[in-house]
């Protein structure tokens, strides 16, 4: 079986110059469905950074998977065929008034990637995932099925 790395944040320390991206006050932060549903094609609100610099996967307070353009075309060329993903744009504007594109990862579809038998779960949530080998194999993006949050393998 093959390895596979969570994405995740840079941790607090190394993290520490980049800024967090915010929505506009009032905005809805449940923006996309969860992994499984297809997003409405639609641009996202424009968000501003604020305490620090432009990062390419951007934390935020909308739980969306902001990548920079770098980063979507690093996803876009090693992602395999069978890895089905969703490019909703989105603009980032700084306090200065730089504004920059980014992208927010959206799965429209939910692969069998858990052992249900040997994960810990609870309720819908995934505490532990166990990949089931044959399922992840055809894959090299995915998330945990029915997954709002930021999880990106």
């Amino acid at each position: 079986m093959s390895a596979y790395f969570q994405v995740l944040y840079a941790e607090e320390e190394d993290y520490k110059p980049y800024g967090v991206a915010y929505a506009p006050k009032g905005t809805d932060l449940f923006l996309l469905p969860m992994s499984g549903i297809r997003a409405e094609s639609r641009q996202l609100p424009t968000f501003q950074l604020r305490e620090g610099e432009f990062a390419d996967y951007l934390a935020n307070n909308a739980g969306l998977r902001l990548c920079s353009e770098k980063l979507m075309n690093i996803v876009e060329r090693n992602r395999s065929p069978k890895d089905a993903v969703q490019w909703l744009k989105a603009i980032v504007v700084d306090a200065g008034g730089e504004q920059r594109a980014y992208h927010a990862l959206h799965f429209p579809e939910d692969y069998p990637v858990v052992n249900t038998t040997a994960s810990i779960i609870n309720g819908d949530i995934v505490v532990k995932p166990v990949f089931d080998a044959t399922a992840v194999s055809e894959h090299r993006l995915f998330t945990l099925p029915r997954n709002m949050g930021l999880t990106m393998f």
